[in-house]
């Protein structure tokens, strides 16, 4: 009886919702016959070769991926077993957040927003940086509110470590310091804390937890920084974009959910809330300063949707707890219901549209990009084992990523063409046609691939169109490619 007592609140219904939705996503990815996404196969190709960073990221996907496969094997779904647990795990932590600053009831509804969230039932069935980037930001708030109630100094070392991995994670981390530092600032409060060694102390742990990827962005001309500030457009100039805005509110009603995010809005709009407690403070300081960033990023330049994501741990608390401190329990289940909607649309497309007898098109398929890589890879090694002691030139990053992935099990030489000599991706940095001269390689390029083959003819002595591989994704869209014999490399 006391068993059943205590799976009856909040604490306990959040614990049985947060196993039911992982076992949930567990089984979608057991049974999705998706292929990896490019980036995804990217982060796998990085799981080969650990190291301290990599051109665009700092390292603790390729190092999440090197520990699922080598448990599971190098499978789509091994690849991406990683991300359920570390959402359930960010999930479980916000409750106790929540329930710590408001109530149990706001820690059961925060922690299912964020749970159901659309962005993170996408991100639950995919390998992202946001996944571990999102669990060590909420890691961190929750020895932070502890530090703060506390005279112990270990929870400000912790707050830092965990801060730290969050960089080791994704660059956009760095901002939880920066969110926790204007929380103490303009709290009269907690302002005087300040003052003492506790932030200071987390400051240099994070710092030197983050430390080895600064250095090996050192050693390596700080690939990772320059094309984190090509993508941010920074120092592009101002220019009001506002395509670019709009877009990134729409983006954001498939992120943060349809009602989600309208009413995290109305509530960062609400100064009263300000005012209050320090659970408000804490969640508005953890919300308002990175959405603000990535707002105005998104007026001057393009932004990816996923972008705002560590502004949705403070939204998720924002809204949880609000909604358990309003008596409309019809609006929380309405939120619920539209994020179950769509998680059911992410996680049973090809069903339901199979079910209502669509046929799936390039333009009706979101999935199109992940579709038959497996019988592409299958045609492309049948050509190689045919001519297996050349090297296999590819001219795309996230094509050559496909490729390495899908030569897994008989490993093929792939090298990235680089005529320009520019570190354009990971790929042109690890790879080089130098020493090549004079050799026969395979050119690989996208079909009707006349055109590429001609501007790429003056570095050969011949080239020869030898092979097409045609796999059909939908009756108007296919993946075709055309094999090319390149004989007598000149160089660059």
């Amino acid at each position: 009886m006391h068993t059943w007592q205590t799976l009856r609140t909040p604490l306990g219904v959040t614990l049985i919702s947060i196993a039911l939705v992982t076992l949930w996503r567990l089984l979608v990815l057991a049974t999705s016959p998706m292929g990896l996404y490019g980036d995804e196969a990217q982060y796998w190709t990085w799981a080969q070769q650990l190291d301290w960073g990599y051109y665009s990221k700092p390292p603790l996907i390729a190092w999440q991926i090197w520990l699922t496969t080598a448990f599971c094997g190098d499978t789509p779904s091994c690849v991406r077993l990683a991300s359920p647990f570390l959402h359930a795990t960010t999930a479980g932590l916000l409750a106790l957040i929540a329930s710590r600053l408001f109530s149990p009831r706001a820690g059961l509804y925060a922690a299912l927003v964020y749970l159901l969230m659309p962005g993170v039932s996408l991100s639950s069935v995919v390998a992202t940086t946001d996944a571990p980037m999102l669990l060590f930001w909420t890691l961190a708030l929750y020895a932070f509110i502890r530090a703060l109630d506390s005279t112990h100094i270990g929870w400000w070392l912790a707050a830092g470590a965990a801060a730290g991995l969050g960089m080791l994670s994704k660059y956009n981390a760095v901002f939880f310091a920066v969110s926790a530092f204007l929380f103490l600032l303009l709290s009269p409060a907690h302002r005087p804390i300040l003052r003492q060694p506790g932030p200071w102390l987390a400051a240099g742990t994070g710092a030197l937890v983050y430390l080895p990827n600064l250095l090996w962005n050192w050693a390596h001309d700080f690939p990772s920084y320059r094309h984190t500030g090509e993508i941010s457009g920074v120092g592009d100039g101002l220019t009001l974009s506002l395509d670019g805005l709009g877009k990134f509110f729409i983006d954001q009603l498939g992120v943060f959910g349809p009602i989600a995010f309208p009413l995290l809005l109305l509530l960062l709009l609400q100064p009263r809330l300000l005012r209050s407690t320090k659970g408000w403070q804490l969640a508005w300081a953890m919300t308002l300063p990175w959405l603000l960033v990535v707002i105005a990023i998104s007026s001057q330049w393009r932004t990816h949707a996923n972008w705002s994501a560590p502004a949705y741990i403070g939204g998720a608390l924002l809204v949880g707890a609000w909604l358990a401190m309003v008596p409309r329990r019809w609006l929380f289940a309405a939120l619920l219901a539209s994020h179950l909607l769509l998680a059911t649309g992410i996680y049973h497309y090809d069903r339901i549209t199979n079910t209502l007898g669509i046929e799936l098109t390039s333009r009706s398929d979101p999935f199109k990009q992940v579709r038959n890589w497996e019988s592409f890879g299958k045609a492309l090694r049948d050509e190689l084992d045919r001519h297996p002691t050349r090297a296999l030139v590819t001219d795309d990053r996230m094509f050559t990523a496909q490729i390495l992935y899908q030569l897994r099990e008989r490993p093929h030489e792939v090298v990235r063409w680089n005529a320009e000599g520019r570190h354009h991706d990971y790929y042109t940095m690890t790879t080089s046609m130098e020493g090549r001269e004079g050799d026969d390689l395979f050119l690989l390029l996208p079909a009707p691939s006349h055109g590429r083959a001609r501007l790429m003819a003056p570095y050969f002595d011949h080239l020869e169109r030898i092979a097409e591989i045609r796999v059909p994704i939908h009756t108007d869209l296919g993946r075709d490619y055309d094999l090319w014999l390149a004989r007598g490399f000149r160089g660059y």
